[in-house]
């Protein structure tokens, strides 16, 4: 009686895991169409990136019950977006807080993917955790110079190869290794063939609003590298039609009518 009894409260937990990651994940990517979307928020009045800092912070304290693995990565994948939106409050320039978070970050993720809890993780999640530290090092490399830009950039591509080694259909990892195809130097193996499969990918098996609108500004930045101009706006116009009020899509098409690439990303062709 005492074996069923544990059973049933083995099964429990496991089914309360499992309906918060669903909740908590759900919510996050709420936040983040909100933000790359251009919704109107009534929570503040002060800078859209402010706005949505404040929101990121208060869903971190409020996740729900779950494995100290999945927790963390969740306040890994938090943290990462507020890096992100740091660093778009400071534009080009570079953003010490960004770097502080981005360095932080980073630490957490090695350790975590060392510890006994990413074992014991789902594949999704355990790809989707080296896919985020894929792209903490993705921003990273704005920082480095050198040697030093060429080593990370390398683990960069390498991180985002494991990730999809796990799970060939993790939308973001497939778009964010197309970015690196895209901006990488020729000599290190940049390549808009490369950007263009991938990004097809991230389209292909994006799940969210925001996987697809990132996979098809990807998808048109790659065509425009490769000179084809009527696509890459057919792609553009697509992401716009996902999130007609974004600032992003506006941005990088601006960029491409004055003739150049979206540059997101420090390493140059």
């Amino acid at each position: 009686m005492k074996g069923i009894s544990h059973c049933f409260l083995l099964l429990f937990i496991s089914v309360g895991y499992i309906y918060s990651f669903d909740v908590s994940n759900r919510e996050f990517y709420g936040i983040l169409e909100g933000y790359y979307s251009g919704k109107i928020e009534e929570l503040s009045k002060r800078n859209d990136e402010d706005a949505y800092i404040y929101r990121l912070n208060k869903f971190k304290e409020t996740l729900g019950e779950m494995s100290p693995g999945v927790r963390l990565y969740f306040i890994n994948l938090i943290d990462y977006q507020i890096a992100r939106l740091l660093q778009n409050k400071e534009g080009k320039k570079n953003s010490s807080k960004s770097y502080s978070v981005l360095k932080s970050t980073q630490k957490s993720l090695l350790e975590l993917i060392a510890s006994i809890d990413f074992k014991g993780l789902e594949k999704n999640i355990q790809s989707d955790i080296y896919r985020v530290l894929g792209d903490v090092n993705l921003m990273l490399l704005r920082y480095a110079g050198g040697a030093a830009l060429s080593k990370l950039a390398n683990e960069t591509r390498k991180y985002f190869e494991k990730s999809l080694k796990i799970n060939g259909k993790n939308s973001f990892a497939n778009t964010s290794i197309a970015s690196w195809y895209l901006y990488a130097p020729r000599v290190a193996g940049g390549d808009p063939n490369k950007t263009l499969s991938f990004a097809q990918l991230g389209f292909k098996h994006g799940q969210t609003n925001v996987e697809k609108y990132f996979a098809n500004i990807w998808i048109s930045q790659a065509y425009f590298l490769l000179k084809n101009e009527k696509e890459s706006l057919k792609y553009i116009l697509r992401a716009g039609e996902i999130f007609p009020n974004g600032a992003f899509h506006k941005m990088v098409l601006e960029q491409n009518k004055s003739g150049n690439l979206f540059m997101d990303f420090p390493i140059k062709n």
